[in-house]
């Protein structure tokens, strides 16, 4: 096939059909975006010198220069809703506030949250909690315009940005509450954890019907995230997931696919091979990052779910883009193309967000290898 624009080209692949190449994407602000250092390393590395920086409270590129996305012929343009002051406030120690009353401090190329302030709480301090509001009209000014513009004037797929201030039902919760004190009410408070995540919840189901009242007959992708493990395995059994987790993200995607037409893409980092099944059932159509390795082997999740779900990501950071040679970038985008690009089904992207030390040039070869290789049928 061609003469195929990008949004044809995504949506054919989100089919589980074959286009004319494999789509390829790198996310603006949140999961398997990039950090500022290699943002400035590629352009310069492109010929464009320094570029204008917009970056999100995390340090990764909130907002691409178009030079950059048109060279290296990424498939996807993205809309988002507007921050506001509360979603970072400072404080006398150095550290910030959001929106939510966690307090975050920056620990090297990282933030990272240091108060919890619903750690001690009770279900009855949940009631009196001052929560968000989800309707606040400042995050929406001008954002169906920009959308509509996008979608009437240009032939990109685009995607309503996960926004920056939220993180999930299961990870808002976990960041209210403190990792440790949230894993313990899974299994000895489990009435608390299902409130916290029902409140959690409440509040992702308003922001995005909101958002998607205003962008949803212009998006093909509609992002969202929950991290559910770590690269050993899952961060609880299925059972538990089943019993306490899912009720609530089934809701959260529910309320999405009551919206749009568009396919939802969900980041979870970890070997969380055990839960695709699940994360299919309650309606992702995209996992994201696939991050290669023994519990999240490539080719297993092709055979067993890639008539089912489709997959973005896959370039491993470690071994290929940080350290790797040119060769070893090729080498890779090569063999991820192999094993998950046949039959359509797949958006080639780094896996997970790329580092400060990874060299603009292994940027570049990432994307025109794959823009050379990635042609169907696929070698």
């Amino acid at each position: 096939m061609k003469g195929m624009s990008s949004r044809e080209r995504v949506v054919i692949a989100l089919s589980h059909q074959e286009p004319d190449k494999v789509p390829i994407d790198i996310g603006e602000g949140r999961q398997t975006s990039i950090y500022v250092q290699p943002y400035v390393k590629t352009m310069q590395a492109l010929g464009f010198g320094a570029p204008e920086i917009v970056a999100s409270p995390r340090g990764v590129v909130d907002r691409f220069d178009e030079r950059f996305l048109q060279k290296l012929e990424i498939d996807f343009r993205r809309v988002a809703l507007r921050g506001v002051p509360e979603d970072q406030v400072a404080e006398p120690d150095g550290t910030f506030s959001d929106e939510w009353g966690i307090r975050w401090k920056k620990v090297g190329y990282f933030v990272s949250p240091v108060h919890h302030p619903l750690k001690d709480a009770t279900v009855d301090d949940l009631k009196r909690y001052r929560w968000p509001d989800p309707n606040d009209e400042r995050r929406f000014k001008g954002v169906r315009e920009e959308a509509e513009f996008k979608w009437k004037n240009t032939g990109y797929a685009i995607v309503a940005q996960q926004p920056n201030h939220t993180y999930g039902v299961l990870t808002e919760a976990i960041y209210l509450r403190g990792m440790e004190n949230f894993f313990m009410d899974l299994i000895i408070n489990k009435e608390f954890a299902s409130a916290l995540m029902a409140y959690v919840t409440d509040y992702h189901v308003r922001l995005y019907e909101n958002y998607l009242d205003a962008v949803g007959e212009f998006v093909n992708v509609v992002h969202t995230s929950d991290d559910l493990g770590a690269q050993a395995g899952p961060y609880m059994s299925l059972d538990m997931y089943r019993e306490i987790i899912k009720p609530h993200e089934r809701r959260f995607m529910s309320a999405i696919k009551n919206k749009t037409e568009a396919k939802i893409l969900h980041h979870s980092d970890g070997a969380i091979t055990s839960f695709i099944d699940d994360l299919i059932e309650i309606g992702v159509d995209i996992l994201n990052p696939v991050q290669p390795s023994p519990e999240m082997d490539p080719p297993s999740l092709k055979k067993a779910f890639g008539g089912r779900i489709s997959f973005h990501g896959g370039i491993d950071q470690h071994r290929a883009l940080t350290s790797g040679t040119s060769d070893d970038v090729r080498e890779e985008v090569e063999l991820r193309l192999r094993q998950l690009a046949p039959g359509g089904g797949y958006i080639l992207a780094s896996a997970q967000t790329v580092m400060p030390e990874v060299p603009g040039e292994n940027i570049i070869c990432m994307f025109e290898t794959a823009r050379k290789k990635g042609c169907y049928p696929i070698d």
